[in-house]
């Protein structure tokens, strides 16, 4: 027998409501369509399970995506926050293409950088970007396209490395974090006024270069900075290297 459903909700998270309590979410969506204004969903395709369109939906979140799933336009007409936690295929501009006209934020995870200048064509009006950087990959930003709305930056730079000691050297990942910052130039993105970096790398001895982490992440943000543009690194957490 199917559970009561309850009315007048205002975010609705499918990982509160699997399919064994008996009810999907195309119910509780159908039976809140006016009220909600905040989803997360399993995966995009759950989308076309239900014909009831979500007009007061602004935040929408997926917390795994196949870029093949196409979410149709009609059905959240109004999502201006969207954020993909993670996804099997490399995003196309066409997954973004519902949202052309609307989104003006966006949290997406690991994106090549090639691929991130097919989102940020795909999002004219984008103002806010949140995006992952492993630096210890190769870092080519030449597909960057001019993105004139966006405002503000967040990324989490981090490395990937299971062995340590196969790490960069600090001093070569702040290297390579300050490059890839300063491809975001005033050329290409002109109203870009903050960009806030969480730097989680691994390190030797936490408690003998912790100071020598901070302060080289505040050279680097002096450096980086101008009268325009606020740039703000920080370390968020520390790994301990092993031997």
């Amino acid at each position: 027998m199917m559970e009561c459903i309850p009315r007048g909700l205002e975010f609705f998270s499918f990982k509160d409501s699997p399919r064994k309590k008996g009810y999907l979410p195309p119910e509780v969506f159908r039976l809140n369509a006016d009220s909600l204004r905040a989803i997360e969903i399993e995966n995009a395709s759950i989308v076309h399970e239900f014909n009831t369109p979500l007009r007061n939906v602004a935040h929408l979140t997926i917390l795994f995506s196949k870029f093949a799933v196409i979410i149709p336009r009609h059905l959240l007409p109004s999502v201006t926050h969207l954020r993909v936690s993670d996804w099997d295929d490399p995003p196309t501009p066409e997954f973004f293409k519902p949202f052309e006209d609307s989104l003006v934020s966006l949290h997406i995870g690991d994106v090549s950088c090639e691929r991130l200048g097919h989102v940020l064509g795909a999002l004219p009006k984008l103002e806010i970007l949140n995006l992952p950087l492993d630096i210890g990959l190769e870092i080519s930003s030449s597909s960057f396209v001019h993105s004139p709305r966006l405002k503000e930056l967040y990324i989490r730079a981090y490395e990937t490395y299971g062995n340590y000691l196969l790490s960069p050297s600090m001093e070569q990942s702040f290297l390579t974090l300050g490059s890839y910052i300063r491809e975001f130039n005033p050329y290409l993105f002109p109203a870009l006024v903050s960009i806030t970096v969480s730097c989680d790398f691994p390190v030797y001895d936490t408690s003998r270069i912790r100071g020598d982490l901070h302060r080289a992440c505040q050279a680097l943000a002096q450096s980086l900075s101008a009268p325009n543009l606020q740039v703000t690194i920080g370390i968020v957490r520390y790994k301990p290297k092993t031997t």
